[in-house]
């Protein structure tokens, strides 16, 4: 594995060796995949054009998000700025670095509009915001190349499940009662929670390295990062609940 970090450490370096230029521009495309302009383009949606559309959009935003975060977690690899004094601190983060969330997640919204507006040159401009956005993460030395990958795999497959299910939940929830609608919101919710837990036991027993920290520091000096704070996966295991029963209701 630390073969695969110092060539992504060095990939990463290359990028960055381009120049000051690209840093406007990539701050720009990371701002498309961050959680804060993803939550107003589904309340926009919601509100303004198609409130189903807003809802299913929410759903798979939620789901990529917990998913990719409890993966960071299992796999508990660093981000590039941490393993190398060499890569320039442009952006920081405080959660694992595998799988990229910003490639998970652009992928999979890139694929929900490009299927449903069904057009040829929709591929073709989702195709170059999740790449300009995964390209993005690299510059700025938050994300290894493998860390985009294994989030453009994660976005894709949560996608296609998202898909083959969203019918069958669709025709449940239209037959189901009240009460059964909110209590697979519940179920859900607390499903996520204790797999975030039952992750963060496991890793109790495995330190990390402790330059990491150090080296990550670099970032906002005197701060350390806490990749195994639980804050964002109960965060988002609040959010599956209240989009649940608001949903139902």
């Amino acid at each position: 594995m630390g073969g695969l970090l110092e060539w992504g450490a060095l990939v990463v370096r290359q990028a960055q060796s381009l120049g000051p230029g690209l840093l406007l521009p990539a701050q720009l495309f990371t701002l498309l995949g961050r959680e804060e302009f993803l939550l107003f383009l589904v309340t926009l949606i919601y509100w303004c054009l198609d409130a189903s559309l807003g809802i299913r959009l929410a759903f798979l935003l939620v789901s990529v998000d917990g998913l990719t975060g409890l993966l960071k977690l299992v796999f508990h690899m660093p981000r590039p700025y941490w393993y190398d004094p060499a890569v320039r601190v442009l952006s920081t983060e405080a959660s694992y670095g595998l799988p990229s969330g910003h490639a998970s997640v652009a992928s999979a919204v890139g694929l929900f509009f490009a299927k449903r507006i069904s057009r040829w040159w929709t591929w073709v401009l989702a195709g170059f915001i999740v790449l300009a956005i995964s390209l993005s993460r690299i510059y700025l030395g938050v994300h290894f190349p493998t860390d985009v990958a294994a989030g453009w795999m994660v976005g894709v497959l949560t996608w296609l499940v998202f898909i083959w299910i969203l019918p069958r939940a669709e025709a449940w929830v239209s037959q189901a009662k009240l009460i059964s609608q909110l209590s697979l919101a519940l179920v859900g919710s607390l499903l996520l929670l204790v797999l975030s837990g039952g992750t963060l036991w496991a890793l109790a027993s495995h330190a990390d390295p402790p330059e990491w920290a150090i080296t990550a520091s670099r970032g906002v000096p005197g701060s350390y990062p806490n990749p195994r704070s639980p804050n964002d996966l109960v965060a988002a295991a609040g959010l599956l609940l209240g989009l649940g029963a608001g949903a139902a209701l």
